[in-house]
Parts: C-alpha cells; sequence; structure tokens
C-alpha cells in the first residue's frame, strides 16, 4: 500500500468520525429517553417491561461495542444486563447490593 492511499484513507475517515460520533450520541439519546418511559411501568407490567429494558440495554451494549464476539450463545451478554438491572432495582428500593 503506497503512502498516498494510506493519507486518504485516513482523512477519509477522518471526515466520517464528527458524523459517527453525532450519530451515537444520539443512539444514546435515545437509549436513555426509552428507559426514563420505561422504569415507570415496570411497577406497573414488570412481565412486559423487564423484557424491553433488556433489549433497550442490549441495544445499547452493542451501539457500543460491549459485546464479546466470540461467545454467540448470549450467555455473557444476558448476565451482565441482569446484573445491572437487579442492581438498579436494588439502589431504585434502598437494598444493598
Amino acid at each position: 500500500m503506497s503512502k498516498a492511499t494510506v493519507t486518504r484513507a485516513l482523512a477519509n475517515m477522518q471526515d466520517t468520525l464528527p458524523e459517527q460520533s453525532l450519530s451515537r450520541d444520539l443512539m444514546m439519546a435515545r437509549f436513555a429517553t426509552y428507559r426514563a418511559h420505561l422504569w415507570p411501568l415496570l411497577a406497573q407490567d414488570p412481565v412486559r417491561t423487564v423484557p424491553r429494558l433488556l433489549e433497550v440495554d442490549q441495544l445499547e451494549a452493542r451501539t457500543r461495542g460491549l459485546f464479546d464476539q466470540q461467545r454467540d450463545d448470549g450467555t455473557t451478554e444476558a448476565k451482565g444486563l441482569l446484573f445491572q438491572l437487579t442492581t438498579s432495582l436494588r439502589a431504585q428500593h434502598g437494598e444493598a447490593s
């Protein structure tokens, strides 16, 4: 690969970075909005709300690149998401972890 090709590729990447950052920030704001709407529903209908919250967490984790690409069964991610959810619920209700 020539120096000119590498320079051009880096320049192209730098041009798209602000757009990627803006898109990521917008998605993170959407995830926060979704959670803000779902948390009040948790006490009313936990059976339907918990899966929705887990979906939001999973989408955010994927957006942030937090998934282990080597595991296909999802057990690591599910365990982490459930831990986050239970920790948040305990904190909300004043219980120790």
